[in-house]
């Protein structure tokens, strides 16, 4: 019996070693400062999810332009969170309904 559960034991413990050399490894954030160097005026979306891939967070504004005159809809994408290491893309809307970058920057 005492053999028996010995084994089990080994057993449990080498898979565990084994399961823990294979784990994946924490994948470290994109340097999205560096990224942002990508970035120009007038790109597509689409230009902009092959340069820097999906955004973590987007939206629709209208207050786009409020502080300098009169506002205007625009989308905002976000990459990264909003203090550190993020790049805020603002895109603004052409006559014919696409959807072009206007402006952006990137905080540290």
């Amino acid at each position: 019996m005492k053999i028996r559960f010995a084994m089990l034991a080994a057993a449990c413990l080498l898979s565990l070693q084994v399961l823990g050399c294979t784990a994946a490894e924490p994948q470290e954030a994109p340097d999205y400062g560096r990224l942002s160097l990508r970035l120009r005026q007038g790109m597509s979306e689409q230009d902009v999810i092959n340069a820097l891939g999906q955004p973590n967070n987007s939206s629709l504004s209208t207050a786009c332009g409020r502080d300098v005159g009169t506002p205007f809809t625009c989308k905002i994408w976000v990459y990264g969170h909003f203090a550190m290491n993020s790049v805020v893309i603002y895109f603004g809307e052409n006559p014919a309904g696409s959807w072009f970058v206007m402006a952006w920057h990137s905080g540290r």
